[in-house]
């Protein structure tokens, strides 16, 4: 079993240090933002987060409507530029009328590009999103990425499976988050947890 810190802002080794001898063994940063740009933390985060000793370190990119088909190329190119090491990119899908439009028609196209793009780059993929976020952006029989790890969201406090329900064409998840909000070592987390 593993226990998984997700941050969206700038960490330093210290910090993923304490992390670590608190139980974290992997890490997950923001790698892409919603306001349609590479994070600017990504890099450093990245890098601090294996020299801290996380046994693996994966980005979330932040993807909405507004997203161009071209992220996953961006994204391709700022990894190979900062010699970034990451291992998957979980494609983060969350906020119905926020992120994304009102019309789920447009918003399976749009996400559509923009998962081609991604499988393009043969890079390790998944999902993060939840029910709540998935069924009304793109409706509950939309199943374009069921063959992706999924990533979910509930948090409960509960670092298991118990009481997921199927959506997505999901039968089953890969990770959770259990806990949003914390505070640890001066750092915003999130805490996660897989089986594996």
């Amino acid at each position: 079993m593993a226990k998984i810190v997700d941050v969206s802002s700038l960490v330093s080794t210290s910090a993923f240090e304490s992390l670590k001898s608190s139980g974290y063994t992997a890490a997950v940063m923001s790698c892409y933002q919603a306001t349609a740009q590479v994070d600017r933390h990504f890099a450093a985060t990245t890098a601090n987060a294996w020299s801290a000793g996380m046994s693996r370190v994966d980005g979330y990119a932040t993807l909405g409507s507004h997203s161009p088909d071209t992220v996953a190329d961006t994204l391709a190119e700022y990894i190979k530029d900062n010699n970034v090491k990451i291992e998957t990119i979980w494609l983060h899908v969350e906020g119905p009328r926020t992120f994304w439009t009102g019309s789920q028609s447009d918003n399976r196209d749009t996400f559509t590009k923009i998962l081609k793009g991604f499988r393009a780059t043969e890079r390790s993929l998944g999902i993060y999103t939840s029910a709540s976020q998935w069924n009304p952006i793109f409706g509950e029989d939309f199943t374009v990425a069921r063959d992706l790890p999924l990533w979910y969201a509930d948090d409960d406090g509960v670092p298991s499976f118990n009481g997921f329900d199927r959506f997505g064409g999901w039968a089953r998840p890969d990770m959770k988050q259990y806990s949003g909000g914390q505070r640890m070592f001066g750092v915003e987390i999130n805490s996660n947890w897989s089986p594996e």
